[in-house]
């Protein structure tokens, strides 16, 4: 019996080793293919033209129309996305006239930061169609799964897209093009004084790279409309949006996560409205600044000292 059990934790041993060397081997494995995939990321998006900073630059003050992927040299995902890139890419080289002309840029090189911030890029790749150099719209979907979509983006598909998911380089444009919004953009510089001013302050704080809030922005500006036209509380109620990246202290103070977060404030007090947020309509944001908030827990009390 005993030279039997000495057997048995030989073999569960022995086991238990090989399940180790199996799980080393595999991890090895793993880290070979990956490191062979940035290998080979790293060779350059061939039927595109790379650019800089600076040449983007030129682009946009030149008022030019044009495609531009920005990419990471070892961004899984942009390897995923060349095969569907590079045939509409070398169509454009073949065809000027009808297709523009396609650009891509290294988003992690030190120069081209303040571009991924300027394209609102969350994320990569970023696949984007500059329009004149005055606006900016970024393909509808996370990944450009067929050529034959992002064919159909280029020739005119861009036009669809929500319009808050576009981005303005022109300030008059962007007046020109862009519905008024009820919702009054706020900031820590005049925060405190709707408070100080309004009975009710219904503030949504948001993310600036966050699809959900560009999606919510019509629906938002629509309750601050609802705000303005009702008679019980056009004079004492006000419909806010902040930045919640700009002002991440007020959002902090206020609990303004996930995005879009949308919290009532009432004097030093302030609820959260209930999931799902997005998706009510608009009567029902109303009903809760009407007294629909207090069956919902109070979300905390704002000290002088804050």
């Amino acid at each position: 019996k005993k030279k039997k059990k000495k057997t048995q934790t030989k073999l569960i041993i022995i086991a238990k080793m090989n399940k180790t060397f199996f799980c080393l081997f595999f991890i090895l494995v793993i880290g070979i293919e990956y490191t062979l995939q940035e290998d080979k990321l790293h060779v350059d998006i061939e039927e595109s033209i790379e650019i800089d900073a600076d040449r983007l630059e030129e682009l946009l003050q030149a008022g030019e129309s044009f495609m531009i992927m920005f990419y990471g040299p070892t961004c899984g995902m942009c390897g995923y996305t060349k095969p569907k890139w590079e045939p509409v890419a070398a169509a454009a080289k073949e065809y000027p006239d009808i297709y523009p002309k396609f650009y891509h840029i290294n988003a992690k090189e030190d120069k081209t930061a303040p571009y991924n911030r300027k394209f609102l890029v969350s994320g990569l790749p970023g696949v984007i169609y500059v329009e004149n150099g005055k606006k900016a719209y970024p393909y509808p979907e996370r990944l450009v799964t067929s050529d034959d979509k992002l064919i159909e983006f280029v020739k005119g598909g861009y036009k669809d897209i929500n319009i808050y998911n576009a981005v303005y380089f022109d300030d008059e444009l962007e007046k020109q093009e862009m519905p008024e919004n009820h919702a009054v953009l706020a900031n820590k510089h005049n925060f405190d004084k709707y408070i100080d001013e309004y009975d009710f302050v219904f503030v949504e704080f948001f993310g600036p790279f966050c699809g959900h809030c560009k999606n919510f922005i019509p629906k938002w500006s629509a309750v601050g409309l609802a705000v303005k036209e009702d008679e019980e509380l056009k004079d004492n109620t006000i419909v806010l949006r902040v930045n919640a990246v700009d002002d991440r202290v007020l959002a902090t103070r206020y609990d303004g996560f996930p995005w879009p977060s949308l919290i009532l404030i009432s004097g030093k007090d302030y609820y959260r409205f209930p999931e799902p947020r997005e998706e009510r309509e608009v009567e029902e944001y109303i009903k809760f600044i009407k007294g629909g908030y207090k069956s919902e827990r109070n979300e905390g009390h704002i000290h002088d000292e804050l």
